[in-house]
Order: structure tokens, then C-alpha cells, then sequence
């Protein structure tokens, strides 16, 4: 009998090369991971660091960037920027920065950015993160190199509340910037406002005083990047080194109020730098002349000391081999508090000297507060007179102050129909709900025999007098969006607008985003009641800051915030028509009716308010009559505040003018009456007159447009003999 066993399995086809396939992968695998890791390095890497030790209080902060890259692949993308204050965190953002448009291959890329105004650092200390965005990557940035899930930081040291951030731009001429030469030395010790800040606030580390050096090549050619600075210093041949275009950003920085110092030590300059300084002196013009070895020499003015007013700015040149240790003490301080613009000090006249043209330096405040009978807080100045003081301004220091500038403002430019819910409205609306979902439910329901339906009616009445609260709250703030515009505009000569700041408020219905294009401008966020505190809106830059980019921000419901933009245009003003180069328009009674007859017989302008202000007298030139005003009068600053105080429109807008041109004496404000623009969330750089000097004459004529208001502004320096 034959037996039948089991057939033996065939496998199909092909397994064996399928096994040996999968075997070698699973090999290769186990390879692949038990191999060491090498982290590869990161493509682009950065370094930043800020133009100075420490930024100006306020103004814009200036960054030296370095993108290595040494791919031979063409790189394109936009520098991302995220600014913190102290520690990264949402709650510490201040502002992001897209700088577009960078192209990398197989070098680094060296330039130079702007970051806007921001506002003061809780910390002292800015923290920057950066990334590089290309179209197909998102590479974070690090000084290292290596590969990170989120780069590094880099830091800036800031200043705090109470202190004053002062900056120098020290420009030299030599190969080594940082160098220091005897004379540069001593132009550093006799320009700082240490000499003029009390005691008293020095020890308590208030005033920050840092001369930073730079090289004449990396001098800027954009006047607004120069409002990082309070003072330009070229000495040890900086001016030789500057080109044309860098002259041209120096005269209009100065001329829109900032103030040069030049020390030409060193043989060598050309025709087109002596054109540079009687361009910034054109009074003093025929003094200044070039020798035959390319020296500036002074054919007048004392001591080889040539200084004159420079548009709204000061100019002071030093004849060459004038030796700065040489200077009479009286002549050297006031060189230095003609440059800062200190209070009273003003251009000798024929016959003082530099000395009979000074003011004395005023004592200290008195920090002994006192509280009035609602709750306020004030001090006695030196006059016995009642100084009000927030309770943050009691503590300011030498620190930036908002002042009344943006307070009035936003009084001003807020439709006259927006109003807060009364009280009594508010509390009869909170009892009508009281009782509808409480008695009367209860008893109405009951009575019915239907309280089970109690469930139903609660959300229906709970959502019904939702609808009507925000009816009511539309009906008192507006339920359409609105604003306004006030810009101030400084001209000179011939009309030419030298700067032009822009407060422009956004007051909305509804929480969103807005954007705004900007050109040639420095912008900072200014939130609700213009504090100087607090991350009140996060700014957002797209674009080329300062040239051309879009400002973003996201605005809360109802809650009023104005996008500060500070422009230094070049260009003339078309309206009004008058003659801005005739003086006597402002100093004679003949020539205020002239300019009077010329501004109301304009039919291409809505004139409301028109007045001259000379030291401590108002010439009202509109109604054609003097009216003497005391700009030094201690003011309250919670009369800032629209909803504190109902003021009619006509005496808001007096006392919103008032405060543009005249600056408060607190803060550093106490020693000087301008300060160099800045841009600053507090717009402390908005005024101009010196109330002690009597050489300034200010014009000041407020117009009524479709968006706002429009207060021109022109500034007259006459040297009476």
C-alpha cells in the first residue's frame, strides 16, 4: 500500500529577492540610526549690535546688522524682527519689524536699520529675536551658527522711567573712530548736560550721558535715522570725510531742530563743505571763510567762535586751530547751552559776550508733595505756586513726559458726540434687569402657573437687554467709526516745511487691525490717554522703515489710540499765502494787521485761530487785539483729560496750542525749551519757543480741515541790537 504525505509548500515567485531586499533596508536602517549626528550649521547667521552704548531717551534706536552667508546659492527673503521688553513673552512684545526685500550670495551683507521709538522699558533692557524668511524657509538667526528651534536674542540697554538717555554722535576723521584725541576729549567734557544738571539728580543716576563715536563714513544719509541723536560733534577732520548727500541729511536734522557742533582741526576741506556751513549759518556766511590749505577760518566772532540759529536747530563752528582748553569758562558754557537750547540762552548782542547772554541754572524742585482736598497731588515751586503731579509724574525724573500735547489732542479730535454712559443710566438699566429676571419672573410666571418655563424666559430676557446696553452704549460713543487728525507743521524760509508731525486717532466700533502706509517717516503707537507706560499697543512694520513700509496695529472697541508720525519733508507750503520771510509780519502792531488782512481774506483756508507769541505776551492776531498769557503757570494735568473736565471746543483748542508751543518747565523741560526731534510717543520734541529768550517770535495759525486741524507754525529768530 503506497502512503500519501503532504506536498511541500511552494512559495511564489520572487519572495527570495523580496527577502533580501527588505533585510538590507532593515540593515541600512539600523545603520542610519546607530550612526553619531553631526548638527549641520545654519546657512545665515547674524550679528546686531546698537550705534551706541545706550539709546536716546525716546527716539529711534540705530542697529549695525551683519548677515553671513557663504552659499553660492542666491538667497532671497525679509529680516524678521520681534522686540521684547526684558524677557521674551506676548505681554512684553513692543513691536515686529519685517525689513524686506534682502538678496544674500556667497558674501555678507553689512547695513544699517532703524527701529522706531519705543516705548520706555520696564526692564532697561530690550530684548531683540530674529529670523530670516525666504520663500521656502523660516531660518532662525543666531551669532553662533547653530541650528535652533528659536534663535537667540540680542540685547540693548535701555533706560528707565525716570532717567534721561542723552546722546552725542561723536564723528571723527581718523581710521580708528574710537580714538579719542586730546581736543575731542575735551569738546566730549564741555558739551555734556552734566554741567547744567542739578546735583541732585545726578546722584540719583537721572541724566545718562553717553558720546558715541563714530567714523564720517557711516554717517547716514536719511535726516530722520539722525534723530537718534541729541547732538552731532564733527571734529579730527569728520567734516572733510562727509559727502554730499550726508550734508544734505545734517542740514535738514538741524534745521527741523537738531543741533551740530563742528571742529574743523583738519587741513583739507572743499568748497562743498564751506557751502555746508553757510548754508546752516547764513547770517554769519561772510565770516566764514575757506583758506588756501582747506581750513574753515572766522573772519569775525569771538575767539574764533561762530554760532547762529539754524531753522528751528543750532549750528556752532569753530575756526580751525582754535584750541577748545583755551575757551574762557563763561564762553565755553555757553556754547554749550546755546546747542542744548537752554532756557533764556539766546545770541549776544553787539557789545556782550558770550557770558552777558546766559541764564542762571534753576535750583531743584522741591520734592515735599502735598494732597489737596480731592486727593490730588501737587508741590510748592520756587514762587510759592502749586505744581499738580500724577502720580507717575511724581516720579518721572528727567524721564520723557507726555505733557498735554497728546491729552489735548485727543479732546480735541474726538467727535463731539462721543460721550461715556451716565452713571444713571448704566444703574437703571442694572435694576430694570434686577427685576426682570428676579420679582417679576417670579411672580408673572407664577400668576401664569408657568414658572417651569423659567429656564426659557432668563435667556431671552438675559439676551435682550444685552441688545439694548450695546444699543445705549452706541447711541452715547458713536456706533460709527471715527477720528481725526491734528497735524502740526513747521516751515521756514520761504515757506519750506522743515518738519511735520501727524497725531492721527482711530476710534472704532469694533476690535480689529488697521494699517497705514507710511513714506519717509518715524511712527510709535500712542494708546488711550497717551500714557508713557504700559504696552498699550503692539506696533507692527512692514516694508523699508523709515523710507517706505506699512504701520500696523490692532486697536480694542472704543478705546481711542493715536499712530504718532514724525515726517521731515521736502517741500513748500501752499497754504496759506503769505509772505514767511517778512519779520515785521510778527514783531510790529502795522504788520500784524497785514498778516491779519491776508489770513481772513483767504478764502482757500477755514481759519480759526491765529496769534504771536513772544516771551511771556500773546498777540492774538485773529481778533486783532494783545492778550497777555503766562505760559509758566503751573498747570493740572488732570484738566488733560477730556472726560475729567467739559471745556468748550474754542478753550480746548486754545490750550491744546499753547501746549504745542510752549513746553512745561518739569523734567528736563526745566533746563531746556526744546529738545532735538525725536518722534517720541510723548511728543516733548513738539516745542518750540523759549518763552526767557527774546530773540524767538512765534507764529501760530490753526486751521479747520475735512479730517481735523492743522496748526502752522513758523519760527522767528530776531537779534535785536
Amino acid at each position: 500500500m503506497k502512503s500519501v504525505g503532504a506536498s511541500p509548500l511552494r512559495l511564489p515567485a520572487g519572495f527570495s529577492r523580496m527577502k533580501s531586499l527588505l533585510l538590507a533596508f532593515s540593515l541600512l536602517t539600523v545603520l542610519l540610526l546607530s550612526a553619531p549626528a553631526f548638527a549641520e550649521p545654519a546657512p545665515v547667521r547674524m550679528r546686531l549690535e546698537s550705534i551706541s552704548l545706550r539709546p536716546r531717551s525716546g527716539g529711534p534706536i540705530g542697529l549695525h546688522v551683519k548677515l553671513e552667508y557663504n552659499e553660492p546659492q542666491l538667497l532671497e527673503g525679509d529680516l524678521l524682527l520681534k522686540v521684547y521688553d526684558g524677557n521674551r513673552g506676548n505681554d512684553r512684545l513692543l513691536a515686529t519689524m519685517r525689513h524686506e526685500g534682502i538678496v544674500l550670495q556667497g558674501v555678507d551683507a553689512f547695513f544699517n536699520l532703524l527701529l522706531p521709538p519705543l516705548p520706555v522699558s520696564g526692564s532697561a533692557n530690550y530684548e531683540i529675536e530674529a529670523w530670516f524668511q525666504s520663500k521656502n524657509s523660516l531660518l532662525p538667526l543666531s551669532a553662533d551658527g547653530e541650528v535652533k528651534e528659536r534663535p537667540d536674542t540680542y540685547s540693548i540697554i535701555g533706560s528707565r522711567l525716570w532717567q534721561r538717555g542723552a546722546i552725542l554722535a561723536s564723528v571723527s576723521g581718523l581710521a580708528d573712530p574710537l580714538k579719542l584725541s586730546e581736543g575731542r576729549r575735551r569738546l566730549h567734557d564741555l558739551l555734556s548736560p552734566e554741567n547744567f544738571v542739578s546735583a541732585e539728580e545726578l546722584k540719583g543716576n537721572q541724566l545718562l550721558w553717553f558720546p558715541a563715536s563714530c567714523s564720517a563714513t557711516s554717517m547716514p544719509a536719511d535726516p530722520l535715522a539722525l534723530c537718534s541723536y541729541d547732538m552731532v560733534l564733527f571734529t579730527d577732520g569728520g567734516l572733510n570725510q562727509l559727502e554730499q548727500e550726508q550734508m544734505d541729511a545734517v542740514a535738514a536734522w538741524v534745521e527741523a531742530g537738531g543741533s551740530v557742533c563742528v571742529a574743523p582741526t583738519v587741513q583739507g576741506l572743499q568748497r562743498k563743505h564751506l557751502d555746508f556751513l553757510q548754508g546752516l549759518l547764513p547770517a554769519e556766511a561772510g565770516s566764514l571763510i575757506l583758506t588756501d590749505d582747506g581750513c574753515i577760518s572766522a573772519g569775525s566772532g569771538e575767539q574764533g567762535v561762530t554760532a547762529g540759529y539754524a531753522g528751528l536747530g543750532r549750528c556752532v563752528v569753530l575756526s580751525s586751530g582754535v584750541d577748545v582748553s583755551a575757551l574762557d569758562e563763561d564762553d565755553a558754557a555757553w556754547m554749550r547751552e546755546f546747542l542744548w537750547k537752554f532756557r533764556g540762552t539766546r545770541l549776544p548782542r553787539s557789545g556782550e559776550t558770550f557770558g552777558d547772554a546766559r541764564k542762571p541754572v534753576p535750583e531743584s524742585p522741591m520734592r515735599e508733595f502735598q494732597w489737596d482736598g480731592y486727593g490730588r497731588k501737587f508741590y510748592l515751586d520756587e514762587t510759592g505756586k502749586p505744581v499738580y503731579v500724577s502720580d507717575s509724574d511724581a516720579y518721572l525724573g528727567l524721564g520723557p513726559r507726555s505733557g498735554s500735547v497728546v491729552h489735548r489732542a485727543q479732546s480735541v479730535v474726538m467727535p463731539q458726540d462721543v460721550k461715556m454712559v451716565p452713571t444713571t443710566v448704566i444703574l437703571g438699566l442694572l435694576l430694570a434687569y434686577v427685576l426682570a429676571v428676579g420679582p417679576l419672573d417670579y411672580w408673572i410666571l407664577g400668576w401664569l402657573g408657568k414658572r417651569r418655563f423659567t429656564w426659557i424666559v432668563f435667556p431671552l430676557v438675559t439676551a435682550g437687554f444685552t441688545v439694548l446696553m450695546v444699543q445705549v452704549a452706541h447711541h452715547y460713543l458713536g456706533s460709527n467709526e471715527s477720528g481725526g487728525v491734528f497735524r502740526i507743521t513747521d516751515v521756514g524760509e520761504d515757506g519750506r516745511v522743515l518738519r511735520e508731525t501727524s497725531l492721527d486717532l482711530q476710534f472704532l466700533e469694533s476690535r480689529r487691525d488697521v494699517h497705514q502706509p507710511v513714506q519717509r517717516g518715524l511712527v510709535c503707537s500712542v494708546g488711550s490717554m497717551a500714557a508713557t507706560t504700559g504696552h498699550d499697543t503692539t506696533l507692527a512694520l512692514a516694508g523699508r522703515f523709515p523710507h517706505d513700509y506699512t504701520a500696523s496695529r490692532r486697536i480694542e472697541q472704543w478705546s481711542p489710540a493715536f499712530l504718532r508720525t514724525l515726517t521731515l519733508p521736502n517741500a513748500s507750503l501752499s497754504h496759506p499765502k503769505i509772505d514767511w520771510n517778512d519779520v515785521r509780519l510778527v514783531t510790529t502792531q502795522n504788520g500784524r494787521m497785514r498778516l491779519r488782512s491776508a489770513l481772513t481774506g483767504n478764502t482757500e483756508i477755514q481759519l480759526l485761530r491765529a496769534s504771536v507769541f513772544h516771551g511771556t505776551d500773546g498777540f492774538d492776531v485773529h481778533m486783532g487785539h494783545v492778550s497777555p498769557i503766562r505760559p509758566e503757570q503751573p498747570t493740572d494735568p488732570y484738566s488733560n483729560y477730556p472726560f475729567y473736565r467739559n471745556e468748550s471746543r474754542s478753550r480746548q483748542l486754545q490750550l491744546l496750542v499753547e501746549a504745542a508751543s510752549r513746553a512745561e518747565p518739569a523734567g528736563f523741560s526745566r533746563y531746556v525749551a526744546q529738545i532735538s526731534p525725536s518722534g517720541d510717543r510723548s511728543a516733548e520734541d513738539c516745542a518750540l519757543i523759549d518763552s526767557a529768550n527774546d530773540d524767538q517770535w512765534l507764529l501760530v495759525i490753526l486751521l479747520k480741515t475735512d479730517d481735523g486741524y492743522h496748526l502752522i507754525r513758523r519760527l522767528y529768530c530776531v537779534l535785536e541790537e
